[in-house]
């Protein structure tokens, strides 16, 4: 993003980086993220092209700065029963933020099989849980922390990306339990 830390927080940025990825949020449900322009956002969003560029790069920073926003979602859930393994309780906050967003992402996945979407989605939840681990809210790992991040941004990832294409036949209640599951699995090996 463009945009200085300073600037980020002001409201008039706030508001319009909002505009700008409301309406991304729109065209993206209407055709794959490869086939939106910066000319359809800036129609959608009526902004004009030349104050997007002061906030973006291009609509790969956009898609980007929805991402970074998006994983950030699940660290302020709150949930009535908190688990005390680190990896289930994120995973539940987690799952109840696509559990709400889920026809959106499920739109998105459908149009985006194999697209950028959820590359870039992996991406913002590598970065995030390498800030966590620097804000010392992950208990140290005894594998390297970038690898840490990776694995655990692509198992949530495909996670998410299987639950939405089986939406109907499964919970997040469900998928927390095979997840569980599958971790006690993991520790007896």
């Amino acid at each position: 993003m463009k945009l200085t830390e300073k600037r980020k927080k002001s409201l008039t940025a706030k508001r319009t980086i909002k505009i700008f990825m409301e309406s991304l949020c729109g065209l993206m449900m209407e055709k794959p993220f490869d086939k939106v322009t910066v000319s359809d956002i800036c129609e959608t969003s009526m902004i004009p092209r030349a104050t997007f560029y002061n906030y973006f790069e291009d609509k790969y920073d956009l898609l980007n700065t929805y991402c970074e926003e998006f994983v950030k979602r699940p660290s302020r859930v709150v949930l009535a029963e908190e688990p005390s393994d680190f990896s289930c309780r994120s995973l539940q906050k987690i799952l109840m933020v696509v559990d709400e967003e889920h026809e959106f992402l499920q739109r998105i996945a459908q149009l985006n099989e194999h697209g950028v979407v959820f590359q870039q989605m992996k991406e913002a939840m590598e970065q995030e849980v390498l800030n966590l681990y620097n804000e010392g809210s992950i208990p140290p790992a005894p594998i390297p922390q970038e690898l840490d991040a990776k694995i655990i941004a692509a198992s949530v990832i495909a996670v998410c990306q299987w639950w939405l294409s089986n939406y109907e036949d499964y919970t997040a209640q469900d998928i927390l339990v095979f997840f569980s599951n599958k971790l006690t699995t993991l520790k007896q090996c």
